[in-house]
């Protein structure tokens, strides 16, 4: 069984807390330490609870000649060796980093690609690891990851249920029970009618553990749409400026972006509400305003019948109930009424 209710540094994820927001900065701080600094601050002030970077040596990752490129690496100018060489994030930076996220009260994670980053972030003490899904089909890897006891998130992208399976199995026999699972497409960008929100429903009902989405869609419909069907994880990429060069810049999300996505999940949460349907608060005024009651048509005298001649249904409800009209049609009145007076119970005799 995995956890219902997973605590991720100074955050609590669970289906009846807010949704973990992760700005996914990747490779957009373009080999600047400042720059990295920069947007984790962003991230903050855009809403997110966490600020992402991904951890990797080119020669960890990649055989570089063996690689063309693919449909969304096609307008690179560079190749995907030399793509990946700059994207590095420097392991010695992690600490400071962290240490500057944590200040602006946000967690810091880093995705590992290989043992020695895995290590580090170990070492440095995050407080969760992200998986990226390239690693699914690593076994040795996810069985490492898991035997650190720190919460996983893990993202399917590319993956069949079988394989997802098989990493699942793997956390279990590591007796590691925090696991979040993430819906991704990997391609970049995604077209929406690839990005299959309702694969979180079935992670959900097969491994009853927490779940989110890793969207490369642009916009907030997936997000929203997430966020409504019960993801409580959701990952971003982020930029403070899709025009610059790099490869994850032209579909992440800017600040004006992700600070709306942030504020409409937001609104989102307080809407969904729960399954009890009840009178609130704000509708009381409209019971009376929005309801008919039993009302005059014209001058009734003392001692003269109620007839459907002389009386109506007429919002506001002041007057007798509609379920009740029969019930008092042909009673005689106790006082006079003018016409369009309500007809109350205490005016009949």
């Amino acid at each position: 069984m995995f956890d219902k209710l997973i605590k991720i540094g100074r955050y609590d994820i669970s289906i009846n807390n807010p949704t973990f927001l992760i700005a996914e900065i990747g490779s957009n701080f373009d080999g600047s330490f400042d720059r990295a600094k920069k947007l984790i601050k962003d991230a903050k002030d855009c809403g997110a609870q966490v600020a992402k970077f991904q951890s990797f040596k080119t020669e960890k990752i990649i055989s570089a000649n063996n690689f063309g490129k693919s449909s969304f690496q096609k307008n690179w100018d560079q190749s995907v060796g030399e793509v990946y060489k700059s994207a590095e994030f420097p392991l010695d930076w992690m600490l400071e980093l962290k240490q500057y996220t944590e200040e602006l009260g946000l967690e810091f994670m880093s995705s590992p690609y290989d043992l020695n980053a895995l290590d580090e972030l170990v070492k440095i003490g995050v407080s969760c690891i992200k998986i990226g899904s390239g690693e699914i089909s690593n076994p040795e890897f996810l069985k490492l990851a898991a035997e650190t006891k720190l919460p996983i998130i893990l993202a399917t992208g590319a993956a069949s249920l079988s394989e997802i399976d098989e990493a699942m199995n793997i956390f279990d026999k590591s007796r590691n029970s925090k696991i979040i699972l993430l819906q991704c497409i990997t391609q970049y960008p995604t077209q929406f009618q690839y990005a299959n929100i309702r694969t979180i429903e079935t992670y959900r009902q097969t491994y009853g553990c927490i779940v989110g989405y890793s969207d490369h869609t642009p916009g907030l419909a997936v997000p929203l749409g997430s966020v409504a069907l019960g993801a409580r994880v959701i990952e971003k990429h982020f930029t403070d400026d899709k025009s610059r060069k790099g490869p994850d810049h032209p579909f992440a999300m800017d600040l004006l972006d992700f600070k709306e996505m942030s504020e409409q999940i937001r609104n989102l949460e307080k809407a969904l509400g729960n399954s009890w349907k009840k009178i609130e608060a704000c509708e009381e005024e409209t019971i009376i305003l929005q309801r008919r009651g039993l009302v005059t048509t014209q001058k009734i005298y003392k001692g003269e019948p109620i007839t459907k001649e002389n009386s109506t249904l007429l919002r506001p409800q002041k007057g007798i109930l509609p379920k009740d009209v029969q019930n008092v049609l042909g009673k005689m009145l106790n006082k006079d009424l003018d016409a369009e007076t309500p007809i109350r119970w205490e005016d009949i005799t």
